[in-house]
């Protein structure tokens, strides 16, 4: 297994994948969108995805990072978004490493936090950030309005 930066390059691959994971979490399907906004993301430098593949046309999964910036911290943080293992490959260490790989890029870029949010039910990417030290944040609650 290899870990790398995505680039214009693996767009089409990546946007498999990507499309899939916007699926099973209820997006609707349009993977000619999936592609665009992907594109748009990397060509502006709005996030930070990497790739964990087998061989150079297997895609086994994405995480992807996109930089939040804190006043009262003066530094930077980054919100893991999206994390996703292909069926096949799940519970092979492939989501560890894609987010050994995601705190290492946090580390380099001198972040001081990585910060991420799932649903309740999902219990085994709960028990995954939980073996890698993620704690639930007592004192905070998320909002929303949806427009």
């Amino acid at each position: 297994m290899r870990l790398f930066k995505a680039e214009i390059w693996n767009l089409d691959l990546l946007a498999e994948a990507f499309e899939r994971y916007r699926v099973l979490f209820g997006g609707k399907p349009d993977l000619k969108r999936s592609q665009v906004f992907l594109k748009n993301r990397i060509r502006f430098d709005e996030s930070i995805i990497f790739v964990a593949v087998q061989e150079e046309s297997q895609l086994l999964g994405f995480v992807q990072l996109y930089p939040l910036l804190s006043s009262i911290d003066v530094q930077r943080t980054w919100l893991v978004n999206d994390l996703y293992v292909d069926d096949a490959f799940r519970e092979q260490g492939v989501g560890r490493a894609l987010m050994e790989k995601a705190r290492e890029f946090a580390e380099y870029t001198n972040a001081g936090a990585l910060v991420l949010d799932t649903e309740f039910a999902n219990h085994p990417a709960r028990q995954l950030y939980q073996s890698l030290g993620y704690q639930p944040l007592d004192n905070r609650l998320l909002y929303a309005l949806t427009l």
